[in-house]
Formats: C-alpha cells, sequence, structure tokens
C-alpha cells in the first residue's frame, strides 16, 4: 500500500508561492532566441550530468559537455547513458511541454525505455513487475487538484522508493518529476536544473527521500523538493 499522506504546512505553501513568483518573473524576462538556446543547452548538460552522478555515474560534467557536442556513428559503451537521458528529456520536452493529457503507465514505460540502457526485454519485466504501484501513483496524482511542485514532488518520491524500478537509480523517478514539471509549464522553458542542487546535497537529498519510509508521510522531503526548486 503507498503512502501518499502529507500536509501542506504554512513553510510548504510560502516556499510554493515563491516558486509562483520566481516562475512568473523568470519567465517575463526578455532573452534574445540565440542566448536562449545556449542556455537551455547549458541546462541540459547540467541536468544530465547531475541525475547520471546522483545513479553514481562517474563522468564528469565536462565529458558529459563533449559526448554531447559530438556527432559519431560509432558510440562508445560508456556514453551511453548520457545520450539515452537526453533522448528522454528531449522526448519529454517534445511530448509534453504544457500536454493536457494524463501521464500515464505507458509515459512511464516509454520513459524508462528511453532513460534505461539495460536490455529492452529486461527493462520491461523491471517495469511491469511494478506496474501497480506505478498505476497506483500516476492516477492518484492525475486525479488530484495539488499544485504542480507537490505532483512532480511526490512522484519522485514515490517512483524512488515505494513504487521504484528495479535497476533504476532514481533516473525514471527524476525524469517522470520532470515531466510533471514540463506538463505545467515549471520546467522554465528547459531552463531549470534543480538537479544540481539535489547533486550538491546529495546525503541530505537521500535522507529527505527516505524520510517517506521514516516518518511515515511526505511532509519533510516536500519541503526539501520545494526549496531545492526555488533555490
Amino acid at each position: 500500500m503507498l503512502n501518499l499522506a502529507f500536509t501542506q504546512s504554512v513553510e510548504l505553501k510560502d516556499q510554493i508561492h515563491h516558486i509562483d513568483t520566481l516562475r512568473v518573473e523568470i519567465l517575463s524576462i526578455p532573452i534574445p532566441p540565440k542566448t536562449e538556446r545556449k542556455l537551455r543547452w547549458e541546462a541540459k548538460a547540467t541536468r544530465i550530468h547531475s541525475s547520471l552522478a546522483l545513479a553514481h555515474n562517474l563522468l564528469s560534467r565536462g565529458q558529459v559537455v563533449k559526448i554531447l557536442a559530438s556527432v559519431t556513428r560509432h558510440v562508445p559503451t560508456e556514453h551511453h547513458d548520457v545520450l539515452a537521458y537526453k533522448r528522454a528529456l528531449d522526448y519529454i520536452e517534445e511530448s509534453w511541454t504544457a500536454n493536457p493529457k494524463p501521464i500515464t503507465f505507458a509515459t512511464a514505460s516509454t520513459i524508462a525505455e528511453l532513460a534505461l540502457t539495460h536490455p529492452k526485454e529486461t527493462i520491461e519485466r523491471s517495469v511491469n513487475s511494478v506496474e501497480n504501484a506505478i498505476r497506483t501513483t500516476l492516477e492518484y496524482l492525475e486525479n488530484q487538484t495539488d499544485h504542480p511542485v507537490i505532483q512532480a514532488g511526490i512522484a519522485l518520491c514515490l517512483l524512488s522508493t515505494s513504487a521504484a524500478i528495479p535497476g533504476d537509480s532514481g533516473l525514471v523517478a527524476r525524469l517522470i518529476s520532470a515531466t510533471f514539471l514540463a506538463k505545467h509549464g515549471f520546467d522554465i522553458r528547459g531552463l531549470l536544473t534543480v538537479e544540481k542542487n539535489w547533486l550538491s546535497a546529495e546525503s541530505s537529498y537521500d535522507i529527505a527521500l527516505q524520510s517517506h519510509a521514516t516518518q511515515g508521510n511526505l511532509n519533510h522531503w516536500l519541503q526539501f523538493f520545494a526549496q531545492t526548486l526555488a533555490d
């Protein structure tokens, strides 16, 4: 049984209000198209490096940038994770930005197939083994009227813990969370790099995720998630 209990504390409400204000301010800043393309590319490189690093990939950001910038027919094995994660981010950007459709188990399956580098049959078995937990989580989120930040935070926590895909190290969970943000326009035109904040506070990130199990609710995690998003 998934534990979806949380309370919208005054602190959490204040954090979300602050995020809403910052979002409007940032999106109203005029940015030349050439500059915005460069910023979005840099943000994507940072997101890929940070999320992979959280999954214990040892590539540096500089190496990730070189992999993304190179065009070669033969891709070395150690580059597969980078390019797979990029494909998943591209899919979210192209298919889910301002998309009114519900995020479903099929969405999670697609993201897993794009982001994970295991054999396709292995990925399918792993995803199907937690199908009920993923469906329950996503259907709950899509049937609620919670703020998109709360939806994204719950998705990340549950899909990293009680509804985690075997063999995944949080990659799919972070990507599905990003899907909720993109769907509601909280990815800030692809400029948001919250994964970098989680990497710089990795022990706090892990403790906050596990607080869901130790405290029996999502309160501490959601406050941590909202604070890092605002930062």
